[in-house]
């Protein structure tokens, strides 16, 4: 259906600096949604797509970033729009109820935290005001999961300084994530 094939053809994009359709157009889109508009809309969408090696859009984002049987793909760093823009959707791919998904894209984003720090720090912070807790968690484990694994003091501060920026407005509600 058009819809299906719509957020498919979103997604092939999202992290290609440029195109006016890409993961910032989708965080725009995603962020003002109620959690009901969203969930009959994208969040169900990506429900059966974390299948590992299979070619729908959403796998294929996930593998690029982590795969897992390889885990992190690649070692070079990643630009700091291309991470910006990756965080951002897998971001929002933490607001489906398909634990796979949720599961690849947070290891998905930590891998792109620790290849591209700047552009993943940069765009946490454009997730404060996300009515999602399940999105606000996973991110506050994402920021955790690269913290865990950084040994320059300049990548711990920023990342510190992107989950302060994350909560520092409003104190979220869910256990986990404060």
């Amino acid at each position: 259906d058009w819809a299906s094939d719509t957020w498919a053809a979103l997604l092939r994009v999202a992290c290609v600096p440029g195109p006016r359709l890409n993961a910032e157009w989708l965080h725009r889109r995603l962020m003002p949604m109620t959690l009901t508009d969203r969930d009959v809309t994208w969040s169900s969408w990506l429900i059966g797509g974390g299948r590992a090696g299979s070619e729908n859009a959403t796998s294929v984002l996930l593998d690029w970033a982590w795969h897992p049987l390889v885990g992190i793909v690649g070692t070079d760093p990643i630009p700091p729009e291309v991470a910006r823009l990756a965080t951002f959707a897998f971001g929002w791919m933490f607001s489906t109820p398909d634990r796979r998904v949720r599961d690849r894209a947070t290891k998905a984003l930590v891998a792109v935290g620790e290849r591209g720090v700047d552009g993943f720090t940069s765009a946490v912070p454009q997730f404060a005001s996300c009515n999602d807790p399940y999105v606000l968690e996973r991110i506050a484990g994402s920021l955790c999961g690269v913290a865990l694994h950084a040994h320059d003091p300049d990548v711990l501060r920023q990342v510190a300084d992107a989950a302060a920026a994350l909560v520092a407005d409003n104190l979220p509600e869910h256990i986990l994530t404060r």
